[in-house]
């Protein structure tokens, strides 16, 4: 082989010559699953199409609450990621059947949970930052425990946002955390607590499991 013909490839839609690198795909573990391959390891290959020819992925934004399951069951998204996501399509619906008459008594109600509202999503705009700069600098480990992390906080809000509008139960007069169960906690604190020792020594302890540490110290 030539050294074009080993780096390029011909997109059989636009049979436009481009870089090998425009031909890579990841398979989703669902389609990894079809043609036989095992494990969760997303598996690359190269697809007949380029990356501009072929069809784009439908954004977990637009999925749909039965396209969310069908993600979590093939574990190409997180299960927190989904509940995340299925509360927010939960609570936008509702809102939108709600709408007409109730939208003065929606609006008290959410402001007597503004505080609470606004609190958590102040812990989730700090632990995003911490997010980020692990995806950045590593380790994965970490950044996957601060996703896990996001994704319990954050369907919590989107819950928590839904028993306000529809008034269900009244504002804590605690903190947030307590909304939170305390299997979620839990499963979060042992996340954490097997990261290794020096990743942690250094970093901001998230409030769900520095409050529930601090409690424990109380109660013993």
């Amino acid at each position: 082989m030539t050294d074009i013909e080993v780096k390029h490839a011909l997109c059989e839609k636009c049979k436009a010559i481009k870089p090998l690198a425009d031909f890579k795909k990841y398979l989703t573990l669902a389609e990894s699953k079809a043609r036989g391959y095992v494990g969760q390891v997303r598996v690359q290959v190269e697809s007949r199409f380029c990356k501009a020819c072929r069809p784009k992925k439908k954004p977990i934004s637009k999925l749909t609450s039965k396209e969310l399951q069908n993600k979590a069951v093939s574990g190409d998204l997180h299960p927190f990621i989904v509940a995340h996501r299925k509360a927010a399509i939960y609570v936008k619906a509702h809102a939108a059947q709600v709408a007409g008459g109730h939208k003065g008594q929606q609006a008290r109600r959410l402001n007597e949970w503004g505080g609470v509202l606004d609190a958590m999503q102040i812990e989730l705009n700090k632990v995003r930052q911490q997010e980020k700069y692990c995806l950045t600098h590593g380790p994965a480990e970490m950044a996957m425990f601060f996703r896990a992390y996001i994704g319990v906080v954050s369907a919590q809000r989107a819950n928590t946002k839904m028993q306000a509008m529809i008034g269900t139960q009244r504002a804590p007069e605690g903190v947030w955390q307590q909304l939170v169960t305390p299997e979620r906690v839990s499963e979060l604190r042992e996340m954490w607590e097997s990261q290794p020792i020096e990743q942690r020594i250094n970093r901001r302890i998230p409030i769900l499991l520095d409050r529930a540490i601090a409690n424990e110290g109380t109660a013993s």
